[in-house]
Parts: C-alpha cells; structure tokens; sequence
C-alpha cells in the first residue's frame, strides 16, 4: 500500500514539476505548487520535510534486525523467560489505550 501512494505522490510530483517548467513559473521557497481543486483557490507549497515523506515511508518502521534475530534465536532455544502475566497486562494496557 505505501509503495502505491509513493507511485501515486511521484507521479503527481512529476506532473506539477513539468507544468511548472513548461509555465516558467517557480513556487516560492522553491517548493512544488500543487494543482487546486478549487478555482480561485490558494496553490499548496509542500515543505522540503513533506516532500522526502514519501521516501521515508518506502524504508519502512526502524527494526533493529540483529536484535531481532537474536532475540528470535533466544526464544526458540528456550533461553528468553516469557512472562505471560506482563505479556497481557502489556496487552491489557495497549488495548485500552485503543479504546479511549
């Protein structure tokens, strides 16, 4: 799903940036107008952090991946206590912070 809105964003992206250089008109602060719905309507600048949001969502959650694999390789050889009294208390808490 992320990579489809990061296709979608790009393409947008590169539409505006193509009327753009066809207008010879740039946005000011050098950030990309966006199309408006809305006749007479304001132009949307994206900020320089909104548009590397796309690429940042493309690297996916930060996993520390040797921890993961050691803490993996620890509780299929039994070695990783498993408390399953904090396991639902941790669970219990999670859950009703969702429904609040």
């Amino acid at each position: 799903m992320v990579n489809s809105i990061t296709s979608n964003i790009s393409q947008l992206r590169g539409i505006a940036e193509t009327d753009l250089s066809r207008s010879g008109k740039a946005p000011p602060g050098g950030g990309i107008a966006q199309p408006s719905p809305i006749a007479g309507a304001e132009d949307v600048i994206l900020s320089s952090a909104a548009r590397t949001l796309p690429a940042e969502m493309t690297k996916g959650p930060p996993v520390n991946e040797a921890l993961v694999a050691h803490l993996s390789s620890e509780i299929a050889a039994g070695r990783y206590p498993l408390d399953p009294g904090k396991i639902a208390e941790a669970l219990s808490s999670q859950v009703s912070l969702i429904a609040e």
